[in-house]
């Protein structure tokens, strides 16, 4: 869905966060829009001004709480540091000549009402390992500056590169965010950026559907606020202590590389199956470990994946998406399932930063339907074993209709036989070109979003049915045999899943044909024989059908 942009973070200050006493208030979030950054027109305007952001906002705001700014928010100014590392001084000072002239935040020029003060000097000498500094002097802040009533700020943009996705082709980012500038007390994000390609702003419509783009500010906004894999060296435990080992300098280990660097989490944070394999990282953190046992329904969880397919040699900014496929904060827009779920697992992350305390009760959290209560196999074993599938909703074959993870829809296998090999680690079938379409996932195959039908909309054919379509108490379920008669027959969404009204008791459910048969299900994978056809349901997952 988006991109998380590694940068270096050149300026650590050890400070208390999050002291007794903190002020934990809904998080207050403002944009600012970069005029010089859209390009977009007035109708779209619109649709990014008075619905995406204000709405996306809305949503951050009603699940994060922080220790509220008790001042106007200044933004602090970057500058090449000096660090001198050893045990008697940590010199930290800038160097006049190289104080910028002026600061960006994306592509977007910082005001310069909103500069946070600056120490600079003119040289620096050291002598027995202690620096010195001479004719030194602070940039202060512009009076009545800062941005008030402000938590955290975000630079809005809207251009079209060469990376956002555009009709007719496949791939391609519909936006991307991150963190600019962290608070110098608590570390805790507070500011960042966003880009949205214009290609995914329609014109503006008062009642218009905007889930996809909402979904997808959103999710980008989360990055913004921490969701990044440069910032996790920088949580915090319950006690407000770095849950990353900092040395005498409060400065976490660096790993470089050639065009970047970027802080190692530690162990309390990340867990490296791999020592030798940074891309492959499991989160460990107490509340993520906790909700995550309790949501697949795995007692011996020992982390939760991050995605194993970022671009960089490092672990991902996003859920692993085999694993977690339909949560917010997984890699790829979930199309087949409408408005992916911010669930409580991405919470308990935002918790554990140290830097939040979450609203679990809000209306905008709710469990995904991926991988719930599907046990430590699915975590732990490959998404095709033994030549079948371990769980809902993964598959075999290609093209074959089966029900979203969901249940909204009836959707199609994605397995596909691609240009390139795929890679060995992600093989489950004897010909080394054939896997699921999405390599995000891992390359397992699933019930995707081609020539799906949602169960909520009534097709328009005249034919006979048994299926029944509406907004209300509808889901897809999965047929063995066929609806047809040799006297009746029947219209079918496919031979192999429909849609049928549903009804939800106390420890089972009933599934209901528009002649009047019933079937029903008292637990998932059950195989139950219809009456009047030749023909069974299988029952889908309870607790996704019945929450």
């Amino acid at each position: 869905m988006g991109r998380d942009l590694p940068f270096s973070l050149l300026l650590f200050i050890v400070a208390a966060c999050c002291a007794p006493g903190a002020a934990w208030s809904p998080i207050r979030i403002k944009y600012i829009l970069s005029k010089d950054n859209l390009q977009i027109d007035q109708e779209q305007m619109l649709t990014l001004t008075k619905q995406l952001m204000p709405q996306a906002i809305g949503i951050w705001q009603d699940i994060l709480r922080v220790d509220a700014l008790r001042h106007p928010l200044f933004l602090p100014r970057t500058c090449r540091v000096s660090f001198v590392n050893d045990t008697t001084q940590c010199a930290i000072s800038c160097h006049e000549a190289l104080a910028p002239r002026y600061e960006k935040c994306g592509e977007a020029v910082i005001s310069p009402m909103h500069h946070d003060e600056l120490e600079v000097c003119k040289s620096a000498t050291v002598v027995d390992g202690v620096t010195k500094w001479t004719g030194c002097k602070t940039l202060g802040r512009a009076e009545d500056g800062g941005v008030k009533q402000t938590d955290f700020l975000i630079y809005t943009q809207a251009i079209q590169t060469d990376d956002c996705a555009i009709p007719g082709r496949k791939n391609g980012a519909l936006a991307w965010a991150s963190t600019c500038h962290i608070d110098p007390q608590s570390e805790r994000p507070i500011s960042g950026f966003i880009n949205i390609c214009p290609s995914i702003l329609p014109r503006y419509q008062e009642d218009g559907d905007l889930t996809e783009q909402l979904t997808t500010v959103v999710h980008e906004i989360g990055h913004a606020l921490g969701f990044t894999s440069t910032l996790m060296a920088l949580w915090r435990d319950e006690s407000n202590k770095p849950r990353t080992k900092r040395d005498q300098c409060g400065i976490p280990p660096i790993l470089k590389y050639t065009n970047f660097q970027v802080m190692l989490p530690g162990n309390e944070t990340l867990h490296f199956p791999d020592p030798s394999n940074f891309k492959r990282a499991l989160v460990v953190t107490p509340k993520v470990k906790q909700v995550a046992r309790e949501f697949f329904a795995c007692d011996t969880l020992t982390g939760v994946p991050l995605e194993n397919q970022s671009p960089y040699p490092m672990w991902g900014a996003h859920w692993e998406e085999r694993v977690l496929g339909t949560e917010l904060m997984s890699g790829t827009l979930n199309s087949v399932v409408k408005g992916e779920p911010l669930s409580p697992l991405t919470l308990a992350l935002f918790e554990d930063t140290g830097w939040y305390q979450a609203n679990y009760d809000s209306e905008f959290v709710s469990r995904p339907s991926w991988g719930l209560a599907q046990g430590c196999l699915f975590l732990q074993s490959a998404c095709i074993t033994d030549g079948g599938p371990i769980a809902h909703p993964f598959c075999i074959t290609s093209g074959q209709s089966g029900c979203s993870s969901d249940l909204r829809s009836v959707a199609e296998c994605n397995l596909q036989r691609h240009t390139q090999r795929v890679p060995e680690q992600f093989r489950y079938f004897d010909d080394p070109y054939l896997g699921g379409e999405w390599s995000m996932a891992d390359y397992c195959p699933f019930y995707g979003p081609q020539n799906r039908v949602l169960c909520s909309q009534t097709p328009d054919t005249d034919l006979d049915t048994l299926e029944m379509f509406g907004e209300e108490d509808v889901a897809c379920f999965e047929v063995v045999g066929s609806l047809s008669t040799p006297e009746r027959k029947l219209y079918q969404t496919s031979t192999t899943a429909g849609c049928f009204r549903y009804t939800c008791e106390s420890d089972h459910a009933i599934v209901h044909l528009a002649n009047g048969d019933q079937a029903r299900c008292d637990q998932e994978y059950q195989t139950t024989t219809l009456s009047t056809v030749n023909a069974s349901i299988k029952c889908p997952n309870l607790l996704v059908l019945c929450p």
